[in-house]
């Protein structure tokens, strides 16, 4: 009852009337019935919205009654030291892409290693509108964009140098203008990071450990039903 009377204060300004809160819990009421009903008669059975509801309803609850202690200096800095590369800087590389528009007939690595020495000799000055321009990215993300055999072709030539090869979308000619150095982190400058990370990770371990002191509460019987295997 106090509840429904402090949400129709908050959505109307002023308190209800005596009229107005008797329908708030004749309401109320008729929706508690029919949802006891529901269940009785099983209709959540096989409703993966009502089960996700509820599903994420015990989970935020979970989450919410979970208590993550501070962590110590001692205990950051050696979070800091398992993840590591998390925190430092990678190098980062200015990569220019050229697509090749390729002949049919034609075999697109001797064509696409000709193109790359046209624009090596031309300094790319007639193909200049054709290039695409990646400025700043780490290794990862040119994995991601070409591939990691490209990629390691890309790295290896020298500067400036054009590279013809087949990436995961086809032939490509790229060169790296710039590479900057990687960086390893300083734990003072990275410590609002790392404390954002561990009290994240804490809070999950503790939500797991939860879910699993719940789950001792029930006997789970699994009955894998997996095909023959194939006698030949």
């Amino acid at each position: 009852v106090e509840s429904l009377r402090t949400e129709f204060a908050a959505g109307k300004g002023r308190e209800p009337t005596l009229e107005e809160m008797d329908r708030l819990v004749s309401g109320w009421l008729q929706n508690e019935v029919m949802y006891r009903e529901a269940k009785r008669l099983g209709l959540d059975q096989g409703d993966e919205m009502f089960r996700n509801r509820l599903v994420l309803k015990i989970r935020d609850a979970i989450f919410n009654s979970v208590v993550v202690p501070e962590p110590t200096e001692d205990d950051l800095r050696a979070w800091f030291d398992r993840h590591r590369s998390d925190y430092d800087k990678p190098r980062r590389f200015d990569i220019q892409q050229f697509l090749p528009k390729l002949d049919v007939d034609a075999d697109p690595a001797v064509a696409s290693q000709q193109l790359a020495e046209r624009l090596g000799e031309s300094d790319a000055d007639e193909f200049r509108m054709l290039l695409r321009r990646y400025n700043g990215r780490p290794e990862g993300n040119l994995r991601e964009l070409f591939g990691d055999g490209f990629t390691e072709k890309l790295l290896a030539a020298p500067l400036n140098r054009w590279v013809a090869a087949e990436s995961t979308s086809g032939w490509r000619i790229a060169r790296v203008t710039a590479a900057g150095e990687a960086q390893a982190a300083d734990f003072d400058m990275a410590r609002a990071q790392v404390l954002i990370d561990w009290r994240a990770d804490a809070g999950r371990r503790a939500v797991g450990a939860e879910i699993d002191r719940i789950r001792s509460n029930f006997t789970v019987l699994l009955d894998l039903k997996l095909p023959a295997a194939d006698a030949t």
